[in-house]
């Protein structure tokens, strides 16, 4: 929703038949506000072509459940003081769900070996861009703060077979981990 109060380049058009009702009784595309939200969480660029909108679709229930009002384009908005709060708002969690699903996924081992690596070669874990040392910020635990980063090709944009260096992955703690992954995103 920043990016579209801030009239930043999105990909989505103007809604044509409603219009999600935002803060201070901002108008938004409802597409759009889902479109990028699912790209924020999944980490990868959704479409305008990858889902529909409309009344009784994945789309607008999410949002509706949400806790965000969706009107048709002209019609008055509730009242602020009716709109539902998210506060007040109640999800079910916990539900197991068996979900199929077809990616790329990173060599076993592989992270444990680059760690192993860069622990022979540093003596400690530490995030290779902030230099943060996790040990001493939260004790022994705090090593699985470190995570291992595909720097010279995305797994998503690997072919079958790609060979992979321990050269080519960098240990960042999770913040930088997240933000890098972020700014990839955020630049395609």
């Amino acid at each position: 929703m920043q990016r579209l109060l801030a009239r930043e380049p999105h990909g989505y058009g103007e809604s044509t038949d409603f219009d999600l009702i935002a803060g201070e009784g901002a108008r938004l595309p409802p597409k759009a506000v889902f479109g990028l939200a699912a790209s924020q969480a999944l980490g990868f660029a959704v479409q305008p072509k990858h889902f529909s909108a409309g009344t009784d679709t994945p789309c607008f229930r999410i949002l509706e459940r949400s806790g965000y009002d969706i009107v048709r384009k002209g019609e008055e908005a509730a009242p602020q003081s009716t709109s539902k709060l998210l506060e007040e708002i109640e999800w079910a969690e916990g539900t197991p769900r068996l979900i199929p699903h077809l990616r790329r996924e990173r060599a076993k081992g592989l992270s444990q070996a680059k760690k192993a690596a860069f622990r022979r070669e540093h003596g400690k874990l530490f995030c290779e861009q902030c230099g943060m040392d996790p040990v001493l910020a939260f004790g022994e635990a705090g090593e699985a703060c470190i995570e291992v980063h595909h720097a010279a090709t995305p797994v998503k944009d690997m072919d079958d077979g790609h060979i992979t260096r321990l050269s080519d992955l960098l240990c960042l703690c999770a913040n930088c981990h997240r933000v890098t992954h972020r700014l990839a995103m955020l630049n395609t």
